[in-house]
């Protein structure tokens, strides 16, 4: 039991020190939390991949029985929420981008079909996403550029 005790501090102390090697290193990669709070996730940007703004994260549905999120909802438009439209994006279709100074969201629709599709009502959010509502993206692509398309 001793011995295996002192085997797990040593290797607890051996990453930990992996860790402060590498921050301390200027040309090793940074690395990013792979969990965020989802209160800290509302009101961030959603653009799509021509990196057009097209609204800010409203909420995100999850689904009791598996544990996942089914979709990310986004509002745009409207002052103050009156007049504002919510859209429902699956999660597998949403990519979370960190630009070095702010997290947005990117999904693939366009500001077209924003403006002439209809949404959801606030007082009757769905239990799923619409099945095509956004296009497929690549998840681990490299953050879109604005004017570039993906």
């Amino acid at each position: 039991m001793r011995n295996m005790m002192t085997g797990l501090l040593a290797c607890g102390l051996m990453l930990g020190l992996t860790t402060i090697s590498s921050a301390a290193d200027p040309g090793s990669k940074v690395q990013t939390p792979k969990g965020f709070r989802m209160s800290k996730l509302r009101g961030c940007d959603v653009k799509n991949v021509q990196g057009e703004k097209l609204g800010t994260v409203d909420d995100f549905v999850i689904n009791a029985d598996t544990g996942t999120i089914n979709y990310m909802a986004f509002g745009t438009g409207g002052v103050l929420g009156l007049g504002e439209k919510l859209f429902a994006v699956p999660f597998d279709q949403v990519k979370m981008t960190f630009d070095g100074s702010n997290i947005f969201f990117v999904v693939n629709v366009s500001k077209d079909k924003i403006k002439n599709s209809k949404g959801f009502d606030k007082d009757a959010w769905p239990d799923n996403a619409p099945a095509g509502f956004a296009g497929p993206i690549e998840r681990s692509a490299a953050t879109p550029k604005p004017g570039t398309r993906q």
